[in-house]
């Protein structure tokens, strides 16, 4: 077998009400309770497709919007959300090397990033790469493409806001 190594590309895009979202966003997720899976401090990942997700509603706009952008840049027909959730990574949190399956992109909105926590780490072909992000902005890449959250080493709670899309 040969190999033609063809980068992945990594989409990001900027929320425009964020600095006006943000604190509702975070109000909505508080209001749900802690619920810790793995190295994870809080998320709603691992729980029921029929659980009461109030934030969902602030931020399906922000959502919908992306994916749009998304859609139209890459001339696709159509763009689904497939699912989503929230994690929040407190001190010594990390979310280890994986993948999405079943998924054309996978996406991230950075709702509370200060500048020491981690950033999303890749790894493509054994060489790893970040992006340059900051907090109120989606990154959107290839659900193949391997990722992880490095293990916070920040006093200061780091919120995301991830989903999967399907593409036609």
């Amino acid at each position: 077998m040969k190999l033609v190594n063809i980068p992945a590309s990594v989409y990001i895009s900027v929320v425009q009400q964020h600095s006006l979202l943000k604190d509702y966003i975070l109000q909505q997720i508080q209001s749900m309770g802690e619920n810790r899976h793995d190295f994870i401090s809080n998320t709603d990942w691992h729980l029921g497709k029929d659980y009461v997700r109030p934030y969902f509603e602030v931020v399906r706009p922000i959502i919908d919007n992306h994916n749009e952008q998304i859609r139209t840049l890459l001339e696709y027909e159509t763009i689904k959300t497939i699912n989503y959730w929230f994690q929040q990574y407190k001190t010594g949190d990390w979310h280890g090397w994986h993948i999405h399956n079943a998924c054309v992109f996978s996406n991230v909105y950075f709702v509370n990033l200060n500048g020491d926590n981690p950033k999303t780490r890749f790894r493509y072909l054994g060489e790893e790469f970040s992006v340059p992000v900051e907090e109120g902005m989606i990154i959107t890449f290839p659900s193949y493409l391997q990722h992880q959250s490095p293990e916070n080493k920040s006093t200061e709670t780091k919120t995301v806001v991830a989903w999967n899309t399907d593409c036609n």
